[in-house]
């Protein structure tokens, strides 16, 4: 039988694995692609068409980390950090570590977890950029002003039309960007709602408010 690697959950503090935690891979649209069950021993499937992903996990008491001690590695390993990964082949797996850090989790519905998952997974951040250049913007209902929560906005390059980032806004609408000066192309979804596309969209040096203009998004069927 062929070993296929596999990704790993993993605990941060012990390097215990973390067995039955719940897996779920996102697209890069932030649409839900599959609900992976880590099994006895903490592993997954990481087999994917070619693509570019991010994931959160769901486990009792555990909640994402973003460090990891390099003694729980081996050499191939790759560490998810809470950001995108890339699968550059179809089905070709990869040797990934999912840390978990322990820490109390509240009993929520659905819809919370859904909220807090896609506040901490989605994030592209380009080599360069800063965190002091973060721009913070919000999505509002066109008619209402009132702030959406689980729009997703994605920041393209203008000229080769690359995906830059990734953000998904929290409950109050906002969501925060890490644009190193160039033009975009900022295009705003959300379940419900018209698409928002705005081409052209200017950052500088000088400049770097451009992303702060609140995004408006008109409701279906609502002329």
């Amino acid at each position: 039988m062929v070993n296929i690697p596999r990704g790993r959950v993993i605990d941060v503090s012990t390097g215990a694995p973390v067995p039955s935690a719940q897996v779920m891979i996102y697209d890069a649209r932030g649409k839900l692609h599959s609900t992976l069950t880590a099994n006895a021993q903490g592993e997954f499937s990481t087999a994917f068409p070619a693509g570019e992903y991010g994931l959160a996990v769901h486990a009792s008491q555990y909640s994402l980390a973003n460090k990891i001690s390099p003694f729980l590695l081996a050499s191939a390993d790759v560490v998810y950090d809470g950001g995108t990964f890339t699968v550059t082949r179809d089905n070709e797996p990869i040797n990934m570590i999912v840390p978990v850090q322990t820490g109390v989790q509240k009993k929520e519905s659905f819809l919370s977890l859904a909220r807090e998952l896609f506040q901490s997974i989605w994030f592209t951040v380009n080599k360069g950029m800063q965190k002091s250049d973060t721009q913070s913007g919000v999505v509002r209902d066109a008619s209402t002003k009132t702030p959406l929560d689980l729009a997703t906005v994605r920041l393209f390059d203008q000229e080769t039309g690359r995906l830059v980032a990734t953000r998904i806004s929290d409950i109050y609408g906002r969501f925060s960007l890490f644009p190193s000066p160039g033009v975009y192309r900022v295009v705003a979804t959300r379940e419900g709602y018209e698409d928002s596309v705005q081409e052209h969209v200017a950052i500088t040096d000088i400049n770097k408010s451009a992303l702060l203009a609140p995004v408006d998004l008109i409701r279906k069927g609502v002329l």
